[in-house]
């Protein structure tokens, strides 16, 4: 699928001290998704031969990312409770029910008005290279993506 939908036009000047415009330059951002990997390679390094591209920004995704998130959250959740019950047997204390839980942040004011403070794949840019560097063959689909998943739990306690 290919996507484009603005055109961005930026005036060219004389110089920095004469700010008579000499001309414009016109860009426009596209994205294309490919759904078979297997064409990445030949797809990207038709565009690093093309004079008109100058920046590629490269990210990959999973079609079941939601499904491997829910299972990360899942494993968070679990870990958080097992931490959580280590610091509160240290304390001679038992975990209650959750007061409060996020994912990927801390607990902003909702911390602050309780006493205690609160505590998240961009893949990178590359910038086009000569065709004849020899670079441009070289470009890989990753093997893996890493996904994260942070679960920030407030446990009442019970004495």
């Amino acid at each position: 699928a290919l996507d484009a939908a603005q055109i961005n036009k930026e005036a060219l000047y004389k110089d920095y001290q004469d700010r008579t415009i000499t001309g414009y330059e016109a860009s426009q951002p596209i994205t294309l998704t490919l759904t078979n990997l297997e064409q990445y390679v030949t797809v990207m390094d038709y565009l690093f031969t093309q004079p008109q591209i100058f920046s590629i920004h490269s990210s990959f995704d999973h079609s079941k990312r939601e499904e491997f998130e829910l299972t990360l959250s899942e494993k968070a959740g679990a870990d958080a409770r097992a931490r959580a019950n280590r610091l509160a047997a240290a304390q001679g204390v038992k975990l209650s029910t959750v007061f409060a839980i996020t994912e990927n942040a801390g607990f902003g004011n909702l911390a602050g008005d309780f006493g205690f403070g609160g505590g998240q794949v961009s893949y990178g840019r590359m910038e086009k290279m000569s065709a004849d560097s020899g670079m441009a063959g070289a470009l890989l689909a990753p093997k893996q993506i890493t996904l994260q998943k942070s679960v920030n739990v407030i446990y009442k306690l019970n004495p």
